[in-house]
């Protein structure tokens, strides 16, 4: 009996000894603000879907300050979701840890995708067929020529030959692996044929840092202006230039709507009118999305966004929420 005792004892200060220093609440310094979560258990129903969440900290002196932009987030698993700037995006089927970190707090959300579709499948599918929602001077083989152009970028193979740090330092590219889609950068602006090429550059490994950023991110690559100007075969817009380009009638607004201030309800209606290689751009959000398919309530879009070009579901309410104005190419 006392055999077994202290066996047993032993046991437990075994146990003890492996999991007190991985926890952080026993390593780190007692925390003098505090961080909340506006949700600690998210599920999404596929691939490409996203939630938005709010993270406040609240510092000693009980000021509380959104700081989903500031935050440090990262995923246990980012196969299956990846976070940034207050959104969760899923990427695959499975379950994963998203944790939120600022100044001396730490949370955790709870992330499971139940399913995985192909959802450039659904977007090809809708090739050379007539929507016949938008007119526009857009013809039928100019908005396939579009969408091949986008698909060519999402598609593009490339094995590095070094490891590549992406966007922020959320992911790495690793020596030998097959990969396929071009990464994030604010840097030097290419497409998928033009990322291949650059691979044979020497400061093709070498990191930079955004024109809008201090982040740093590949050399190479495009971020979601450039890849929309380039599926369009213009030369290189920004958000800013693609928003000042709807308002002096560079590029017709879809739809019905103020692009100084729209409204939810013009936003939504004219998010109908929508088809393939139309684009939704946000000054507030400085981001563009380009349209693959318009499912009714709902788009699928290619979407430039970190850590890679990638294609994603936004339906109309977040579009809205977001103050998307929907455009097309003239």
């Amino acid at each position: 009996m006392k055999k077994r005792m202290l066996s047993y004892l032993s046991s437990v200060v075994m146990l003890t000894l492996v999991i007190f220093p991985l926890s952080s609440a026993y390593a780190a310094p007692k925390a003098t603000g505090s961080l909340s979560i506006s949700t600690n258990s998210i599920t999404l129903s596929s691939n490409g879907t996203s939630e938005f969440v709010d993270v406040l900290y609240t510092a000693a002196d009980g000021t509380t300050t959104n700081v989903n932009t500031t935050a440090h987030w990262e995923s246990s698993d980012e196969n299956v979701a990846v976070a940034y700037d207050g959104r969760v995006l899923a990427r695959g089927k499975g379950s994963a840890t998203i944790n939120v970190s600022y100044m001396d707090s730490q949370g955790s959300i709870r992330v499971k995708v139940s399913n995985k579709i192909n959802l450039e499948a659904l977007v090809l599918s809708g090739l050379t067929s007539t929507q016949g929602i938008s007119a526009f001077s857009l013809t039928t083989s100019d908005r396939d020529t579009i969408l091949n152009r986008a698909s060519a970028m999402y598609g593009t193979s490339w094995k590095p030959t070094k490891n590549l740090i992406a966007w922020d330092n959320k992911k790495i590219y690793y020596a030998g692996t097959a990969y396929s889609s071009i990464p994030y950068s604010q840097g030097t602006q290419v497409d998928g044929t033009g990322f291949v090429s650059a691979m044979s550059k020497s400061d093709f490994y070498t990191n930079t840092t955004g024109v809008t950023s201090a982040v740093t991110q590949p050399r190479y690559g495009n971020d979601c202006s450039g890849f929309t100007s380039f599926a369009w075969g213009i030369t290189r817009q920004t958000t800013s230039t693609f928003y000042n380009g709807i308002v002096n009638g560079t590029y017709s607004k879809v739809g019905s709507y103020d692009p100084a201030s729209p409204t939810s309800s013009d936003l939504i209606s004219s998010y109908a009118s929508l088809d393939r290689g139309d684009a939704i751009n946000s000054k507030v959000k400085g981001h563009v999305l380009l349209v693959g398919r318009n499912m009714g309530d709902y788009v699928i879009a290619y979407e430039q966004t970190p850590p890679e070009l990638q294609i994603t579901i936004w339906d109309y309410t977040d579009l809205a929420s977001g103050k998307y104005l929907p455009f097309t190419k003239k």
